[in-house]
C-alpha cells in the first residue's frame, strides 16, 4: 500500500479482505531520508470493525511495540504510536537505525 508522503498526515488504509492476526509488522520498502513511522490499527471481534486497539491510547504496552532497529533510545519502537510527541524520553516517531528494506516495526496485539 502507499502511506502518506510527509511528516505532518496521517493516512487511513484498509486490509481488504480483513484479517486475523496477533502480530501485525510494518515493513517499509521506501523512505526519504530515514526510515520512520506512527501507526494505529484498528480491528474488531465483529463487525463493525473500527475500533482502535491500543497501540495510540497505551494498552498495547512498551513491551509489546519491537522493531528490527532503531537509531537511538529516543526513536525506539515505541516512540511509533500514532500522534507520539516529543516528551522525556519518548520522540515522535520510531526511526530505523540502518535504511534498507529489512527494517520492520511489529505490534503484539495480545489475545
Amino acid at each position: 500500500f502507499r502511506a502518506n508522503d510527509d511528516r505532518y498526515s496521517s493516512k487511513l488504509i484498509a486490509i481488504n479482505p480483513p484479517i486475523q492476526a496477533r502480530f501485525l509488522r510494518v515493513n517499509p520498502q521506501s523512505y526519504h531520508s530515514w526510515i520512520a513511522l506512527r501507526v494505529e490499527f484498528y480491528g474488531c471481534k465483529a463487525d463493525p470493525c473500527d475500533v482502535p486497539l491500543g497501540v495510540e491510547d497505551g494498552r498495547v504496552t512498551k513491551q509489546g511495540m519491537t522493531a528490527s532497529s532503531m537509531v537511538n533510545t529516543y526513536y525506539g519502537p515505541w516512540s511509533g504510536r500514532l500522534q507520539a510527541r516529543n516528551h522525556g524520553r519518548t520522540r515522535g516517531g520510531w526511526v530505523a537505525q540502518r535504511n534498507d528494506r529489512k527494517q520492520w516495526l511489529q505490534v503484539d496485539l495480545g489475545t
